[in-house]
């Protein structure tokens, strides 16, 4: 479990968990909660501590995302439950039609998914379709690997506003649609479209 008190948070160590500890540097920038809170790192400790300064605080609860827009996280895409999942998916008869794969930076994290389908010998006819959920800026870097291995793309504003800055995700996204259409993918563009519907 994730233990917090006051001046102290612990995360459950995990792949992703430690992969984030590692990737973290002195300046680094974490953004907690969608980024309503963010602090800076001013020291790492040692591989599974660092030192932060609050810059924007708030109260935190537990199981809140941490989000590292200067960062590639350099882990596997698809955790261990990601994998079950997906395996479960591709079992299902009639097959699924589209797997989203969340938080794709570049290609391989896209090869992951068609690796495992291979390991099952799921024949080219019953396969899904590949949908990368573009949410870090790293994304952008490797557009074209990601495309070349998807046939449809989803836009998820909601996390792109946090790493990237709201004013910027209209630019983005509209980016992200024209590359799609060029490459002949349909794209379903998500979350934070009107905040009145989530209230």
């Amino acid at each position: 479990n994730d233990h917090i008190r006051p001046g102290r948070i612990t995360m459950k160590s995990t792949i992703e968990q430690m992969a984030l500890m590692k990737a973290c540097q002195v300046g680094v920038t974490l953004l907690i909660e969608d980024g309503l809170m963010e602090v800076k790192v001013t020291e790492k400790v040692s591989e599974t501590e660092l030192k932060v300064q609050v810059t924007r605080g708030g109260k935190l609860k537990a199981r809140k995302g941490v989000n590292v827009p200067d960062c590639e996280i350099d882990c596997a895409a698809l955790t261990e439950k990601d994998i079950e999942d997906a395996e479960y998916l591709l079992s299902l008869e009639p097959p699924c039609e589209y797997i989203c794969v969340s938080f794709a930076q570049k290609a391989q994290d896209l090869q992951e998914l068609i690796d495992v389908m291979d390991r099952l010998n799921i024949p080219k006819e019953k396969r899904p379709k590949i949908c990368p959920k573009i949410e870090k800026p790293q994304a952008f870097t490797n557009i074209d690997g990601i495309i070349e291995k998807s046939q449809a793309l989803m836009v998820a504003r909601g996390d792109l506003g946090v790493e990237l800055g709201v004013y910027r995700v209209p630019f983005a996204q509209k980016l992200l649609i024209a590359r799609s259409k060029q490459a002949g993918l349909f794209v379903i563009t998500a979350t934070q479209m009107v905040e009145s519907m989530i209230e």
